[in-house]
């Protein structure tokens, strides 16, 4: 994870392996599961061809299948498609997840949006 960058954290749901990580303006550059001991274990970004090797997809609205229960485990790779986060394996247990954004090419006002959104982490904004 980098210095700097505007960072959002998520609470993973046991199970729960999409997630919505929209941030206007900014595209996801990286993934990181915080550990017990708040350490960050960094997540590999897969491409499409290896993330339909692993998951199957529903035939009638082609969106992926949640897998079965024994293939839960600790996250080790995401899948970033559009303004959806796809974690593998899903979670098995409840974990934090911190994910870091950049800007995105054309984006008129990235320094501004960073600004306010570390304003409001550190509770200046309410």
């Amino acid at each position: 994870m980098s210095e700097g960058a505007l960072t959002r954290d998520f609470d993973l749901v046991r199970g729960k392996w999409r997630i919505n990580a929209t941030q206007p303006g900014f595209k996801v550059v990286a993934v990181a599961v915080e550990g017990l001991r708040r350490r960050l274990f960094s997540l590999r970004q897969i491409e499409a061809s290896e993330f339909t090797a692993l998951v199957p997809f529903d035939n009638k609205n082609g969106e992926p299948l949640e897998p079965p229960a024994v293939l839960h485990g600790l996250p080790t790779m995401y899948y970033y498609y559009g303004q959806t986060l796809y974690l593998w394996p899903p979670p098995l247990h409840a974990w934090r997840l911190k994910v870091d954004y950049a800007p995105r090419e054309g984006n008129p006002y990235p320094q501004r949006l960073g600004r306010v959104h570390r304003r409001v982490q550190t509770g200046l904004i309410a």
